[in-house]
């Protein structure tokens, strides 16, 4: 399995090849192109399938680590769950979104507790501009292009460990 400073590497050489995927062949215009191409390179070096270990990854997240502690202790380090190319990002994703979620309720209720404030009345008039922008702009188009950028770095990943597994098999 190679170290995370190679997976950083690979990362960071991936930047041209992303950004030409996105031009020629998803055919994405600019920003969806810079949107792929950074989905692609945070795939990589904070989303990847080594968060289920103490990975750079890991520790990339900070103060926030603790986010992905569960998942480590759920998920075994290179199953199907965590490395897998579909199921993978699949699980990250909708783990993250579970715990972003998690997080707003128990500040929701923080904050009505002790300032009578509820977020969700401030969040209203948010989500009245979200509805606006989307009409306006691509914006399910460039969720669909983070998403994929998403799997394609975590595959990236994965690939590099099942060739460098079986290089080392070999030898």
């Amino acid at each position: 399995m190679p170290s995370g400073k190679v997976h950083d590497s690979i990362a960071l050489i991936s930047i041209f090849p992303a950004f030409l995927a996105g031009k020629y062949i998803l055919k994405l215009d600019f920003t969806g192109i810079i949107i792929f191409t950074l989905a692609v390179i945070f795939s990589q070096l904070m989303f990847g399938p080594d968060l289920d270990n103490k990975s750079i990854q890991y520790k990339r997240w900070g103060i926030f680590r603790w986010i992905w502690w569960p998942y480590s202790k759920i998920f075994s380090h290179r199953s199907s769950f965590s490395h897998g190319i579909i199921l993978g990002p699949a699980i990250r994703i909708i783990y993250l979104i579970f715990n972003l979620f998690l997080i707003f309720i128990i500040l929701d209720f923080l904050i009505y507790k002790y300032f009578n404030i509820s977020l969700y009345s401030l969040i209203i008039p948010c989500l009245y501009n979200l509805y606006i922008l989307i009409n306006q702009n691509n914006i399910i188009v460039y969720l669909a292009v983070i998403i994929a950028g998403t799997f394609v770095g975590a595959s990236i990943h994965t690939f590099t460990d099942k060739i460098s597994s079986f290089f080392k098999n070999i030898l």
